[in-house]
């Protein structure tokens, strides 16, 4: 899925589409990895990062689901996802896809936000990954706003993460 996305905004930037200088990936929860994917996997091709409620370490979702059972409609459907059969995972093969394990590669500024009342992806994905990219000397903005769950319910939850969003974009890639 990731080359997708790569090769989707390679196929932008080349018939115009996309200005190759300006580009930004930004996703929330699946989203999220797909976006901090980008930014470890493929810097090159982006200006800057942002992660909503992202996933960052596949392998803390294998391991939590381990605990319920492989045989439950959602271990199922994560297998699937990771690995396009029934099986869960090896565990070395999620760590070279976990966005966490690679900060070293980062090269662009990074935006993780995570609400504090997210019931869906756990928050210390995003601490996480915080803790990591400053440890690899990275630039990193972490913003943990408060009453904001995983769907951004609220207009106030809205307007505070679209409002940061936006003032990111326009520091990193311009107006």
């Amino acid at each position: 899925m990731q080359q997708d996305v790569t090769d989707g905004v390679n196929a932008l930037v080349r018939t115009g589409q996309a200005d190759g200088n300006r580009i930004c990936i930004a996703g929330a929860s699946y989203g999220g990895y797909a976006a901090l994917a980008g930014a470890t996997f493929t810097p090159d091709i982006y200006q800057c990062a942002i992660a909503i409620s992202a996933l960052s370490d596949l392998w803390d979702v294998v391991r939590n689901a381990e605990g319920f059972g492989y045989e439950t409609p959602y271990t199922r459907r994560l297998a699937q996802q990771l690995t396009g059969g029934t099986e869960l995972p090896d565990r070395d093969w999620v760590r070279t896809i976990s966005p966490r394990n690679h900060v070293e590669n980062v090269t662009i500024p990074i935006l993780l936000i995570h609400g504090r009342d997210d019931s869906v992806v756990d928050e210390d994905m995003s601490q996480d990954m915080e803790r990591a990219l400053r440890n690899a000397d990275r630039d990193v903005t972490f913003l943990r706003p408060r009453d904001v769950d995983h769907w951004l319910s609220s207009s106030d939850a809205r307007t505070l993460v679209f409002s940061a969003v936006e003032d990111f974009l326009d520091t990193h890639i311009g107006d």
